[in-house]
């Protein structure tokens, strides 16, 4: 059995186990770890975090993405203009962006689980201001960054073998 090739299909793509002379024992071992970290991706989502932190920091800069927030009404354009000059769409105090952009900032709300992310803001008005605009959908690459990090963490070969993914 030395030099064959198994493949599998698992997680949407195609699995190969390159088979050394070690048996079937090690492909075992291989697949109960692939099934452990498939069953807890905590480890993937906290290292996208920053990936989602950057998305939202452009998605304000741009008023929206991957459409343009709505305009403010003229009113309150040139109220917002007097009191706040300067100041961008979602952007009057910075405390809304700042809850989306920070880190460290106790009004993010960015908690993870085994399978899911909550992602949001403890600031009273966003909802409001979600309404009218969506805040951060997530952009297709930041996806695939997400993707990306999901494979790697999940396919990695923790037996000092060959990687198990190849790009």
């Amino acid at each position: 059995m030395v030099n064959r090739d198994t493949r599998v299909k698992l997680l949407g793509g195609e699995l190969l186990f390159r088979e050394s002379g070690e048996g079937f024992p090690v492909m075992g071992a291989l697949i109960e770890g692939i099934t452990r970290r498939a069953n807890d991706l905590t480890e993937p989502f906290e290292a996208w975090r920053p990936y989602v932190l950057d998305q939202s920091r452009l998605v304000f800069e741009s008023e929206g993405l991957p459409t343009r927030w709505p305009a403010l009404s003229p009113g309150y354009e040139a109220y917002k203009s007097r009191v706040w000059p300067g100041k961008t769409v979602g952007r009057r105090t910075d405390r809304m962006y700042e809850s989306f952009t920070q880190p460290d900032n106790p009004e993010m709300i960015w908690e993870t689980s085994p399978q899911s992310i909550r992602y949001g803001s403890r600031v009273p008005y966003w909802r409001a201001f979600d309404k009218k605009r969506e805040i951060i959908p997530i952009l297709p690459e930041t996806f695939v960054q997400l993707t990306r990090l999901v494979r790697d963490y999940v396919m990695r070969d923790e037996t000092g073998g060959e990687p198990m993914v190849g790009e």
